[in-house]
């Protein structure tokens, strides 16, 4: 059974599917963590990564010692690594964006280098935080950077405030960039007034979305401005009323309207609330909502996540406790609240910046002074409607062939959730790496209406949904790593519903399989004659090869190589020992522990006579096709030798006849007189020879 995936629901149509999802929809946590780092205080920006994990940047308040940070974080919560950047003087990390190579680019501003007193300052690094150049802007006084984007052509738009250029006191100020950070223009927004810009976003007509804060000292106001992709205002439009209103962000939404984030003191208690504002594509006003109790409130980020539904994120301060908590609430087109949830302890714990998808999940950083000793980075990622793959682990002590996949739930995998998840089904096919994302941030609808992952896949099984947050299955796999390469399966998981046509597809993630048992010691190993050597069939269903050792030393040191064979036999005429060593190896390469033989044959017919009549134990017993019987004559005589069966019937007379005065061997090929293979059971061989007569027991296995 294979399956294309290139059909899946789109995102945004989950409203129009899904009416009464809207009022259940819950932040469900993947993982929460702090990240502790002497003089780093504080997350003020944080990028989703392709591969499910996170780029936080940040630092300590500005002060002589600060320097800019960037943590790197895996999808699991795991540190990758850490560095900071700057110079003697303060320098500050505001922005990040993941780029589509792996690497990063970060903005802020610099006091150690540049023109002014402060200046705009971007780094730009690769997938391992190394600085591939970094780059200052700015003129004689202050300039500063809280925001940057890439632009469709690879370069870069930088957006903040600058005391340097401009009309009033100090304006937005928008610096467009080629790829290498070299200056292409340079655009000023502002009035007579105090002006300051925050966040830019690309727009879908190559412009971009600017929003910011500025007015009279004490009567500052939202302001929202649309340029072109030259960086000419097309219009600008503020909001607020008497007293202060802020704008800290700005989201494009998928119909061309935005949406605006900040906080409120003119429409709010006096302590301040968070203050949402909707506006067409012309930036009129659809509506503005406040949210926020009797205390200081903050909204600092706000995502799309369906036609009619959006995620916020926002601080609340609890004056009589004396503490801050971060809180993450949905709501409708409307403005109206669905549900809500606030994160945090007894210190000071607010999320500053949000990324990611509805899809993918979404990562929030920040500070928290709570769960550590300091004041310290706070990164928490919230799992997606698709599930994500934690892991594709090898299942340690088997012979190869599986993988454990394990994954996180998707965000629907709830009760009374209004979606319903009915199992997981996961889906595998072989060729080189992917990608393991899309690399981009969005809101996943454009990702879900082209397909991805993209092509042919196999159905492998079905787990059913039960509302755990972590699922694992063993599948297999159609090859192993060896150690003539690595043999990659790729799987995606797919979170199913009742309709055939709505599903959520995890990310690939890619994983190999090991044979991690050698194959037992061969049986039956014994000396047919003083130079052939046989033993039995390999019983594993990945054997490859034998390797055939030959040694003087039972312990087997100064052990000398023979040969390698396919076959069960092999002549060592040419390399005389008293004790071989065979292994078997598998396809995989794993070679088993040896079985020995002693090669009795070495001593018969050297020309010493036994001092009295011996019938010794027959080598190897128990056996599968052959076995060595061995037996000493003192002189001269009769000898006959008789396989027989249980119930006394000859099965087989080995030898009857006169032989010389010496040590002896005959073989027994386990089949009776009429060379028809004998049946597996105990057997005995008997001797006489003159008065002498013995027995010994055999065990024939099949």
């Amino acid at each position: 059974m294979s399956r294309n995936k290139g059909i899946v629901v789109c995102i945004c149509a989950l409203a129009a599917l899904f009416p009464s999802a809207l009022h259940a929809i819950s932040v469900s946590e993947a993982w929460v963590d702090v990240y502790p780092y002497p003089n780093i205080d504080r997350a003020y920006a944080v990028a989703y990564t392709a591969d499910g994990g996170c780029v936080a940047v940040g630092g300590r308040p500005v002060d002589a010692n600060a320097e800019a940070a960037v943590v790197r974080i895996d999808k699991h919560g795991n540190e990758v690594w850490s560095r900071t950047y700057g110079g003697t003087g303060s320098d500050q990390a505001r922005a990040v964006q993941a780029l589509s190579d792996g690497g990063f680019i970060v903005a802020g501003f610099t006091y150690s280098f540049g023109a002014g007193q402060s200046d705009y300052y971007l780094i730009r690094l690769d997938a391992n935080g190394d600085t591939l150049w970094t780059r200052a802007y700015g003129g004689s006084s202050y300039d500063e950077a809280y925001s940057v984007v890439e632009t469709p052509d690879g370069g870069f738009a930088i957006y903040g405030g600058s005391y340097s250029y401009g009309n009033g006191l100090n304006d937005g100020w928008l610096v467009r960039t080629d790829a290498n950070g070299d200056t292409l223009w340079t655009r000023t927004y502002g009035t007579a007034n105090y002006e300051w810009g925050f966040y830019v976003s690309n727009t879908s007509d190559g412009g971009f979305a600017l929003a910011g804060t500025g007015g009279p000292i004490g009567n500052f106001d939202m302001i929202f401005t649309k340029t072109n992709s030259a960086g000419a205002a097309a219009w600008t439009k503020t909001y607020g009323g008497g007293a202060d209103d802020y704008c800290r962000y700005v989201e494009p939404l998928w119909n061309g309207d935005y949406m605006l984030a900040g906080n409120t003191y003119s429409f709010a208690d006096p302590d301040g609330d968070a203050l949402l504002v909707r506006t067409y594509s012309n930036g009129d006003s659809v509506w503005m909502r406040t949210y926020g109790g009797d205390d200081y409130d903050y909204a600092h980020g706000v995502k799309q996540m369906g036609d009619s539904l959006f995620l916020v994120v926002a601080e609340t301060v609890d004056w009589a406790a004396n503490w801050t908590d971060a809180y993450l609430f949905t709501m409708d087109g409307t403005g109206l609240e669905l549900t809500g949830a606030t994160y945090g302890g007894t210190v000071d714990d607010f999320f500053q910046d949000i990324s990611g998808s509805f899809e993918h999940g979404y990562v929030l950083a920040g500070e928290s002074g709570s769960y550590s000793a300091t004041t310290d980075f706070w990164v928490l990622k919230t799992l997606g409607t698709a599930p994500t793959i934690e892991s594709v682990t090898d299942v340690g002590n088997d012979q190869g062939r599986q993988v454990r996949v394990r994954w996180y739930r998707s965000w629907y995998d709830e009760p009374d959730d209004g979606v319903d998840i009915t199992e997981y089904t996961v889906w595998r096919r072989y060729e080189p790496a992917l990608a393991a994302g899309p690399g981009r941030e969005s809101d996943g609808a454009d990702i879900a209406r082209f397909g991805y992952p993209p092509g042919e896949w196999d159905y492998v099984t079905s787990v059913s949904a039960r509302g755990e947050d972590f699922y694992s299955v063993v599948v297999p796999t159609l090859c192993d790593s060896t150690a003539d390469g690595q043999c990659l399966s790729h799987f995606f998981v797919s979170a199913e519903t009742p309709d055939p046509m709505t599903y959520f597809d995890s990310d690939p993630d890619s994983g190999y399989s090991i044979d991690n048992l050698a194959p037992g010691p061969p049986e039956g190993l014994h000396m047919m004659s003083a130079t052939e050597l046989a033993w039995d069939e390999a019983a594993e269903p990945d054997f490859d090869y034998f390797a055939v050792y030959g040694s003087d030393d039972g312990d087997f040191h100064g052990a000398e190589f023979i040969g390698y064979t396919v076959d069960i036999y092999m002549e060592v005429s040419e390399d005389p020992h008293r004790f071989y060593h065979v292994t078997a190896t598998d396809f995989a390469g794993n070679e088993g522990e040896p079985a020995t033989a002693e090669n009795d044959f070495a001593y018969a017919g050297d020309g010493t006579c036994p001092a009295v009549f011996a019938l010794r134990q027959n080598r190897p017993n128990p056996f599968r096709t052959a076995t060595c019987i061995g037996f000493d004559l003192p002189a001269r005589s009769h000898v006959v030798i008789d396989v027989i069966d249980v119930h006394g019937r000859v099965v087989r007379t080995l030898v009857q006849g006169t032989m010389l005065a010496e040590r002896h061997r005959v073989s027994w090929d386990g089949k009776d007189a009429a060379g028809a293979e004998a049946g597996p059971g105990v057997y005995f061989v008997r001797m006489a020879a003159g008065e002498f007569s013995a027995t010994r027991k055999m065990m024939l296995l099949r």
